[in-house]
């Protein structure tokens, strides 16, 4: 036999359940927005907030790395300057006349048998040397160191000349103007 499917209810109560079974499934319907929803919302405050945390982490970086890069601003400031006075007091020493070495040239540019009584440097760039000596052997010599020194044979001098030259008792002096480079 087949079972029938006898509704033995009134249609006032078939309403009324079929109302019921709708109220029901929009109810469903309902919880279940609403829960998509709080999910949505969780999720997005949850998005948010890991969000405004790494901006935050950023910002706090971002101003470290402000400060470090003005620090080095400063530092390379002041390392260009250090560099450039360091070059410029390079420059000055460069071009500074050493004066240590000019007098010591000076007092070695003869032999022993000249006797160098007094040498001056003038504000010019040049010496005055007076010198004495007892041979003629010892006259040839400085006619013979003026004569390297015109013809360019000492890279620290260009020129020379016998100011004076004089012999008294057998005793020889000269004077001497010697143009430094």
């Amino acid at each position: 036999m087949s079972i029938m499917n006898l509704n033995l209810l009134p249609s006032k109560a078939k309403f009324q359940a079929a109302k019921i079974k709708l109220k029901t499934q929009v109810n469903k319907i309902a919880i279940g927005l609403v829960a998509a929803w709080v999910v949505a919302c969780a999720i997005v405050l949850g998005v948010n907030f890991f969000i405004k945390y790494k901006l935050a982490n950023a910002v706090v970086q971002n101003k470290k790395i402000q400060e470090n890069y003005t620090g080095l601003q400063s530092n390379i400031l002041v390392s260009q300057k250090l560099k450039y006075k360091a070059k410029m007091v390079g420059g000055v020493l460069a071009s500074r006349f050493e004066y240590g070495k000019a007098f010591e040239m000076i007092e070695n540019m003869f032999p022993e048998v000249i006797t160098l009584d007094d040498y001056d440097l003038k504000e010019d760039g040049t010496f005055r040397i007076d010198g004495t000596t007892k041979t003629r052997e010892g006259v040839d010599l400085v006619e013979n160191t003026i004569e390297s020194i015109n013809s360019d044979k000492n890279k620290a001098l260009t020129g020379a000349s016998l100011t004076s030259l004089k012999n008294f008792k057998g005793v020889w002096s000269f004077t001497i103007v010697v143009t430094l480079k």
